[in-house]
């Protein structure tokens, strides 16, 4: 979570930068569209891999309780992450460009970018937790 929104602040801080480099610029419609449904699979697939993953190969519970913490925190990124990318593109639709200083299409941009990296990130970390727990049942 943590990660997350340390991140979420430095591509803030970035889509102000290139808002004032480049004020004009602007995304076709289809690309911030293109980028929140790979977003969206993404989730879909990272979510339905966590849900499945199973701690009943696991017998001792001094080992089965935080590989369910991690489970649950995998999950719970998943989770964030998406909520992220959604208010973002859902606010782009609906926003007439409100901030002088911030050009919108930048957000948008760079708020499905960082989220689909971070998806990326908690599927690498899923696959260790599965290594994890198979290393375990050994």
């Amino acid at each position: 979570m943590r990660k997350l929104i340390i991140g979420t602040i430095v591509y803030m801080v970035v889509a102000v930068a290139l808002s004032y480099f480049f004020p004009s610029f602007t995304m076709k419609e289809s690309m911030g569209n293109t980028l929140y449904t790979v977003a969206g699979i993404m989730f879909s697939i990272g979510l339905s891999m966590t849900v499945i993953s199973s701690t009943n190969s696991i017998k001792n519970p001094a080992f089965k309780e935080p590989v369910r913490k991690g489970i649950k925190d995998l999950r719970n990124s998943f989770i964030t992450s998406f909520i992220l990318a959604t208010v973002t593109y859902m606010y782009s639709l609906t926003s007439e460009h409100r901030l002088p200083f911030l050009n919108e299409q930048w957000v948008v941009l760079l708020s499905q970018l960082y989220t689909i990296f971070f998806l990326i990130y908690n599927f690498l970390r899923l696959q260790a937790l599965n290594e994890k727990i198979e290393d375990m049942t050994m």
